[in-house]
């Protein structure tokens, strides 16, 4: 189970959600169901395509209820999202870099707001040796963005390295997203405490 028990509530605190990631004749996958007061719907997968799927994260608001969660689909990390009745997930990041981890909140007017971990293209593929295409490696850096949707379309939010200290900007992951009553949102995430040296595992 991914999400704490206040973020997966339905507001009216009748219908609940229950959205998690399995292993699908190997391949990993996320699933959900939801909990009407009395009996549990059926499972439903909402991932697709033929890359593992990971780290969900899901959030009601205004009656609606949105899944977010990162996927391998296009050969890189990307990030997901889906309305429980959308017919299909829709894609929130943009171009090659490493994006994972997202976090889904949604204000009480249905507008989800998605934030993200972040990292350059070709993470983890640092293998220069064997390719002239440059990788990025593990430890290089992590960003936090932050998206909303409005008029169809995925908007960006206020810049949040720019909302932070310069000291503790190369190194900031794990976002975690909340709006209260007002439509206002919260952000945590974690920093790296030391950024002025490099990991000794920085391969």
């Amino acid at each position: 189970l991914f999400g704490q028990l206040d973020r997966i509530l339905d507001g009216g605190g009748e219908r609940l959600a229950l959205v998690w990631q399995s292993l699908d004749r190997g391949q990993s996958v996320i699933l959900g169901r939801l909990w009407d007061g009395s009996n549990w719907g059926a499972e439903k997968r909402l991932s697709e395509g033929s890359g593992n799927a990971w780290t969900p994260s899901a959030a009601f608001g205004g009656g609606k209820l949105y899944i977010a969660w990162d996927s391998y689909n296009t050969g890189s990390y990307q990030g997901f999202v889906r309305e429980w009745n959308d017919a299909a997930p829709h894609r929130v990041t943009v171009g090659d870099n490493f994006s994972v981890r997202p976090s889904v909140a949604v204000t009480r007017a249905g507008v989800p707001l998605i934030a993200w971990e972040e990292s350059d293209p070709h993470w983890g593929k640092d293998f220069a040796f064997l390719t002239d295409r440059r990788g990025t490696p593990l430890y290089k850096n992590r960003r936090i963005q932050v998206v909303f949707a409005e008029g169809g379309a995925w908007r960006q939010a206020a810049s949040v390295a720019d909302a932070l200290p310069e000291q503790i900007r190369r190194y900031v992951q794990q976002p975690r997203l909340a709006v209260d009553d007002s439509g206002r949102a919260f952000l945590a995430f974690r920093s790296r405490t030391s950024t002025n040296t490099s990991r000794v595992d920085n391969w």
